[in-house]
């Protein structure tokens, strides 16, 4: 698990930094930096063949592919961690990480 954790973190390490969100102005949509509005992941047209594409790091297209791979997985541990704390009675500092649950779950059910 370490392991594991220590490679996403190295990924995301090396993904454009957030906050991200998404722009949306004329029906061109584009994913940008919230508050210098620069653009992370946007689309466009390869001139060599007229293709659509995105412009964008392939750390940053990693990144996106593998959080969105991973985070059920994490939500489903931080889940049962909660649970471990409410069968404990709470006698283990609980206080973060209801918070950290709280955040995480409200997040995954709003991308649901």
């Amino acid at each position: 698990m370490r392991d594991k954790l220590q490679k996403l973190k190295s990924l995301f390490g090396r993904m454009t930094e957030g906050p991200w969100m998404v722009a949306d102005s004329c029906s061109w949509r584009r994913i940008v930096h919230a508050y210098r509005n620069s653009p992370v992941i946007q689309p466009t047209t390869q001139q060599s063949d007229g293709h659509p594409d995105l412009l964008a790091s392939r750390h940053d297209l990693d990144g996106l592919c593998v959080a969105v791979n991973e985070m059920p997985k994490f939500v489903e541990a931080l889940e049962e961690l909660d649970a471990l704390c409410v069968k404990e009675g709470d006698t283990i500092p609980t206080a973060r990480i209801r918070e950290i649950l709280d955040r995480v779950c409200a997040e995954r059910q709003k991308g649901a």
